[in-house]
């Protein structure tokens, strides 16, 4: 675990430990992780961050590893693309990191009915429960 935690170290004790525990529960793609994994979980902690209790379900989402859990909202600014400044979606991000790690399109995956904030829904809220997620097409490897 060493190996992983330079870009972390600069942050508190507690987003530290949060990052951790979420670390070990992260789907391996081959026989280890890789630096994009810790990066992108760095990076769905800083949305989640403004909000502690979201960060508290997210974390009792991805241990429990449970569809009926809470959401997980957050909201991302807008831009002209209309996904804010982020490259990857976040949404996207939290499925491969925790259910499909070889997911390669956001558009696979569709939110569960019981889900209080849908996927493409055109508002500035997402659920980053990926629990709250399910492949389309059931046949094909995702």
């Amino acid at each position: 675990m060493t190996t992983i935690i330079p870009k972390i170290l600069l942050l508190d004790d507690e987003f530290r430990d949060t990052a951790r525990i979420l670390y070990s529960q992260i789907i391996k793609k081959g026989d280890e992780l890789d630096r994009w994994d810790l990066n992108n979980l760095v990076h769905l902690l800083q949305l989640l961050w403004s909000e502690p209790i979201q960060v508290v379900r997210f974390q009792a989402a991805i241990i429990s590893k449970d569809p009926s859990s809470e959401c997980t909202v957050v909201s991302l600014p807008k831009d002209q693309n209309g996904i804010g400044n982020f490259r990857i979606s976040p949404v996207k991000v939290a499925c491969c990191l925790f259910r499909w790690p070889k997911l390669t399109e956001i558009r696979r995956i569709a939110s569960v009915p019981w889900c209080k904030v849908k996927l493409n829904t055109g508002n500035n809220k997402i659920c980053l429960n990926p629990y709250h997620y399910l492949a389309k097409l059931a046949h094909c490897k995702i």
